[in-house]
């Protein structure tokens, strides 16, 4: 039998931890808590500035943001994403990619990012491997069209 470990095993020394916290580094908080904290807290700051190539400035708020998440979380456990399960993202490096990694980490999926430098034939190879619950991407990125991709189980648009 292989000698399996799982990640939640996976703990720093005791004293290190405590190091961590002592200093502030460490919280208690999960970044989905953390982002709930702040929205409640001061929903009309601004949490992320994006910069969009040739078209200016974003600004999203707490509130925004933590209501994408929210979106994200209910429309994966729609598509049955459970804990344990894996969600394939391929997206570029877009603000929207974080909310659906929190959106995993509050149903408990585990993230499997895959580059947007994939194309079908490896991204195949790769679905096939990994057995992705939902496979989250966008229509079409850089002249790409992502969204006619091999998806056999669930796919969701990340402009949804």
């Amino acid at each position: 039998m292989a000698n399996t470990m799982r990640w939640a095993d996976v703990r720093p020394a005791a004293g290190l931890a405590r190091w961590y916290h002592e200093r502030g580094f460490w919280r208690d908080l999960t970044p989905a808590a953390d982002l709930r904290h702040w929205a409640g807290k001061t929903p009309d700051a601004v949490a992320i500035v994006n910069h969009k190539a040739g078209s200016g400035v974003e600004r999203i708020t707490y509130r925004e943001y933590a209501g994408q998440v929210d979106r994200v979380t209910a429309v994966l456990s729609e598509l049955g994403v459970a804990p344990g399960n894996v969600v394939t993202v391929q997206l570029p490096n877009w603000w929207q990619l974080n909310a659906i990694v929190l959106a995993c980490a509050r149903l408990g999926a585990v993230v499997a990012p895959i580059m947007t430098t994939i194309r079908a034939r490896e991204l195949e190879l790769m679905l096939a491997w990994l057995e992705p619950v939902a496979h989250v991407t966008t229509q079409v990125w850089d002249g790409y069209p992502f969204g006619r991709g091999p998806y056999r189980r669930g796919v969701h648009d990340s402009g949804r």
